[in-house]
């Protein structure tokens, strides 16, 4: 019935409609032309909103095209140089070297997985390789290594890329290569707030410990000869180890670096047990340590590292391991902090390190960094 209505409508409209066509055609022929002008301006106006529509930037929480960055001059001799990059190329695997308790660089979570400062660094210069080898499948396979451990398995190949908090030194040079400086860090003496060693010379005829394979080790022998000490100089098998020597009491003083010290003591049960020594003995300057017979490989390294630098990434990386709460688990292999506790290093970027990373080096000589 509504269709019936509907044609009949449409059948007493006819007339009119015919009636338009003829005084349409009566019309002048300027008349004419300006009606189709007129509907032309509408037409491009309603294209010319829907082009503007389309370009518009998307939302913040929309889809985007990732952004690549472009392989750095060089790129393509360093990967024909380098055998571990075409390795990489091939395998579409990285081995990388953690510690497990070097808090904040190079440690086990509560999850049983690597994670730190160090850690991090290394995690941004494989994505940035991933995009340069054009491998988007490209992983990180990690490994364990010790204080004592580390040089050997990165200087046979066994491990690509060690993630920790390795000196760079003019003699280890002699086996290994280093990165771009990721961190500076200064050699100290710990102790128990009742010894409160602030010198060396304090420890005179004391048993001082340190841990084996680290550079502070060879600093506290070479400190007990040429100052006449006769300290007695207990090996700790880690940092870990030398720090429970020195809670227990079989230590008076622990040299390490200070940012060590500051991490075991602000997540150790009493904070407030220890003392850092004013006295510094040397500047430590971290490196990512890697093979020394593969230069294409440490050019590539520099320029990720330097990219990761230069584009703030390094200082997001750092604001979230040194100056935001860590929460330390059994996992972490601090067995003298309860098991979830959460510290904050509050240790801002130092003046010296902001020098570093605006200006990238790998030197091996603390003179550089003063």
């Amino acid at each position: 019935m509504d269709c019936l209505i509907y044609d009949r409508r449409l059948l007493r409209a006819l007339p009119s409609l015919s009636g338009l066509i003829r005084w349409c055609g009566r019309m002048s022929v300027t008349l004419c032309l300006l009606y189709k002008l007129s509907l032309i301006s509408v037409l491009l106006f309603f294209c010319s909103y829907a082009m503007a529509q389309s370009g518009r930037e998307r939302p913040a929480g929309s889809a985007a095209t990732p952004t690549i960055t472009p392989p750095p001059a060089g790129w393509a001799e360093w990967l024909e140089t380098s055998p571990t990059l075409r390795r990489a190329r091939s395998t579409q695997v990285l081995v990388v070297g953690y510690r497990e308790s070097s808090i904040p660089f190079s440690f086990l979570n509560a999850q049983r997985q690597p994670a730190g400062y160090s850690i991090e660094l290394c995690q941004g210069v494989v994505g940035l390789l991933r995009e340069w080898l054009q491998r988007p499948g490209l992983t990180i396979k990690f490994v364990a290594v010790t204080s004592a451990t580390r040089i050997p398995q990165v200087a046979s190949g066994l491990v690509d890329m060690e993630c920790g908090v390795t000196t760079n030194t003019q003699e280890r040079q002699r086996t290994v290569a280093f990165s771009k400086t990721i961190f500076l860090a200064e050699t100290r003496l710990a102790s128990r707030r009742q010894d409160n060693i602030q010198q060396i010379t304090q420890l005179r005829g004391q048993v001082v410990v340190s841990t084996v394979g680290t550079t502070s080790m060879r600093q506290l022998s070479e400190l007990n000869q040429t100052q006449q000490l006769d300290m007695t100089i207990i090996a700790g098998r880690d940092d870990t180890d030398s720090f429970q020597i020195l809670d227990m009491g079989r230590a008076r003083a622990y040299l390490m670096d200070d940012v060590l010290l500051r991490s075991f003591i602000r997540s150790a049960k009493r904070t407030d047990a220890y003392v850092i020594s004013t006295q510094a003995f040397s500047v430590e300057p971290y490196g990512i340590m890697l093979n020394r017979q593969d230069k294409g490989f440490k050019q590539a390294v520099d320029a990720a590292l330097v990219t990761l630098f230069a584009s703030g990434k390094q200082q997001h990386i750092y604001n979230k391991w040194f100056m935001q709460p860590i929460q330390v688990g059994s996992a972490s292999g601090n067995l003298a902090a309860e098991p979830g506790t959460d510290f904050n290093l509050n240790l801002p970027m130092s003046p010296r390190l902001q020098r570093v990373i605006a200006q990238p080096t790998d030197s091996a000589n603390p003179h550089d960094y003063e």
